[in-house]
């Protein structure tokens, strides 16, 4: 479906390709648009670790998967969304310095968790089972054949970054000279949250890299 609509939005706009500038799902769908239409992607930049590498997903999410419990689960970790309760959801999964959050954008998330709770135990099933990532979402070693200049750009503290994965991405910037992996320090999922000014300063100079 990506690859198939994507290009009707960029034929509305008039453009021939464009970057692209994703994070985490979005990172992997963004994958799947440019490996479709490569021709249609100048540059790809992904900050925060997509799915679709190996199998792995945090125990919290697995345990979400499962058919039998999952969705009672979700419902209760989802059930009172508050302001310290997305505090303390995004310093466990999302970013490695939650006491910095501003308490407006935390008031925003626990609204946008009441209003769509169900939307995203949704996606979350669809996305991950009891073992990890859906097998037939990973993408594996097609991440290889990218042909287009593109940066994985991730948190140290990244929790979604298991061993198994980064030694995965790490034989895959071995074998594809399109992409390049920079670990942001003292950053976790959302990277540029954490460290604004790292991660402007890696993809400016990635995107002028790739200009060259």
């Amino acid at each position: 479906m990506c690859g198939r609509s994507s290009p009707d939005v960029l034929d509305a706009l008039e453009l021939e390709s464009t970057d692209v500038l994703a994070n985490s799902i979005g990172g992997y769908w963004a994958a799947v648009f440019t490996l479709a239409v490569p021709h249609r992607v100048h540059r790809l930049v992904i900050a925060g670790v997509p799915p679709g590498v190996v199998r792995d997903a945090p125990l919290p999410l697995r345990v979400m998967g499962l058919p039998a419990v999952g969705p009672a689960v979700a419902r209760l970790v989802m059930g009172k969304p508050s302001q310290e309760g997305s505090r303390k959801f995004w310093g466990q999964m999302l970013v490695a310095h939650p006491e910095l959050l501003p308490d407006e954008l935390l008031d925003v998330d626990a609204a946008h968790m009441r209003r769509n709770a169900a939307d995203i135990r949704e996606l979350l099933y669809i996305l991950i089972g009891p073992r990890g990532i859906r097998r037939h979402l990973v993408l594996g070693n097609r991440w290889n054949t990218i042909e287009v200049p593109t940066l994985l750009l991730f948190g140290e503290h990244d929790a979604f970054m298991t061993p198994r994965m980064m030694h995965a991405w790490e034989r895959i910037a071995a074998a594809c000279p399109s992409i390049d992996v920079v670990r942001a320090p003292g950053a976790g999922h959302l990277p540029w949250i954490d460290e604004p000014e790292f991660v402007v300063g890696e993809i400016e100079g990635f995107l002028d890299a790739a200009d060259d």
